[in-house]
């Protein structure tokens, strides 16, 4: 009965192993641990939009300097995400042409490509989207002090 309800869901995560070269008796764990991440980015987004809201609520009571921290913190913070989801993505062997790593790409390469013309790779490794969020941060951090 249990195998019968599971079925539909295991069977995919089975055939993609299978197809990549691994044994179909580990679908069940991996099942697992793609159930636990994506469970983790659920309530990660979850907080993240009801800190937003939060913040939102604040910034439409505070005034226009509210509101321009609260553009300014999400603009940072989606643009931080962006180079975050970049540099793991690139750890995987997902690239810029993967429909789902691309608007990471969008979003970051008019301040990470500038930065590896200039930025030398160390040891084979791309510091510039370390670099390009540091300057991030130095932005924001300068551009709330403008605002008080």
């Amino acid at each position: 009965m249990l195998r019968s309800l599971t079925e539909p869901v295991i069977r995919p995560v089975e055939r993609r192993i299978v197809r990549m070269g691994g044994n179909p008796t580990y679908a069940g764990g991996w099942l697992i641990i793609l159930t636990a991440i994506a469970g983790i980015i659920v309530v990660s987004l979850a907080g993240w939009v009801d800190a937003t809201y939060e913040t939102a609520q604040a910034a439409a009571s505070g005034g226009p300097a509210q509101t321009a921290r609260l553009i300014i913190e999400l603009a940072y913070r989606i643009l931080f995400y962006a180079l975050l989801v970049r540099v793991i993505a690139a750890w995987f062997g997902m690239h810029r042409y993967s429909r789902w790593i691309r608007p990471a790409y969008i979003l970051t390469d008019w301040l990470v490509e500038p930065l590896r013309r200039v930025v030398p790779a160390v040891s084979g490794w791309d510091l510039s989207p370390i670099v390009a969020v540091l300057i991030l941060m130095a932005l924001r951090s300068l551009l709330l002090r403008a605002i008080h």
